[in-house]
């Protein structure tokens, strides 16, 4: 795998990105990366999806945090 890319989460936190060949991500201010953690600060894409450039991280982050919440999060990650 190649070319690696530092970024802002929506904390306000780094993460490194180990990109897929190929990627090119310049077009667009906000990208959401999917993939998988290889260790606390990086993950290994599989795909990003262009967000644009009018993104609240606010909101983006408040939303991962709910997501992550254990009032919520059997009801949104786990089947009944």
């Amino acid at each position: 795998m190649g070319s690696k890319a530092t970024v802002e989460a929506s904390d306000g936190g780094e993460v490194t990105v180990t990109l897929l060949p190929d990627t090119h991500m310049a077009s667009d201010t906000y990208y959401e990366v999917l993939g998988s953690v290889t260790n606390p600060t990086t993950i290994k894409m599989y795909h990003c999806i262009p967000m644009g450039t009018n993104l609240d991280m606010k909101l983006v982050d408040d939303t991962v945090k709910l997501m992550h919440d254990p009032r919520f999060y059997q009801k949104i990650f786990v089947a009944d």
